[in-house]
């Protein structure tokens, strides 16, 4: 009787140790803002921690044998924390998310969102400018396409006598040819 008595004392012992793990489990779900899927990940590796446990108290207490008496207890011990402590943890938990979702709101308020503001202004004007440039080069790029006018008074192998301003085009030779306004004097020829 003895024994048993020390394995239900134990097993109660273990079902409040249990109960505190699950329950700084949970703390972290919701402090940390758990998702589902986070939850789900947690409580399996809770369910598994928690059969290798029990598993180790029945080898300690009757050598691997899993009684009835030993799984019972650890479940009220459980239920005693829950009851007991949990719900203080459970309220403290709660405020501890209250108290940093606000520093959460403070912070975005504060500091991240005027950022963003900025980096929004700051790619506004960046796309603004690039629209710009873009425009300036297409207009560019379409002169480029249209080069400048031609100068109509020269012909191929001639260029102008600057220097004696007589209108006189000079051949690439050095012979005088045509005069300037060749285009007038073919106008002419065809009336």
């Amino acid at each position: 009787m003895g024994v048993q008595l020390g394995g239900i004392w134990l097993s109660l012992l273990t079902g409040f140790g249990l109960a505190v793990v699950y329950d700084s489990f949970r703390v972290l779900r919701t402090v940390l803002w758990g998702r589902e899927q986070t939850s789900a990940v947690l409580d399996f590796f809770f369910m598994l921690f928690c059969g290798i446990i029990t598993y180790l108290l029945a080898l300690a207490v009757d050598f691997g044998r899993v009684r009835f008496f030993l799984v019972a207890c650890e479940i009220i011990g459980a239920c005693v924390y829950f009851l007991t402590i949990g719900a203080l943890t459970n309220y403290l938990a709660s405020t501890l998310h209250r108290v940093f979702a606000w520093c959460k709101a403070q912070w975005l308020r504060l500091f991240v969102r005027p950022v963003q503001k900025l980096l929004k202004k700051a790619g506004s004007l960046l796309i603004r400018g690039g629209k710009v440039t873009g425009n300036f080069l297409k207009k560019r790029a379409k002169k480029r396409k249209n080069p400048l006018k031609r100068w109509s008074r020269l012909v191929y192998n001639r260029e102008v006598d600057v220097y004696g301003g007589n209108g006189v085009l000079q051949g690439a030779d050095g012979t005088k040819g045509e005069q300037k306004d060749e285009g007038n004097r073919r106008k002419k020829e065809k009336k």
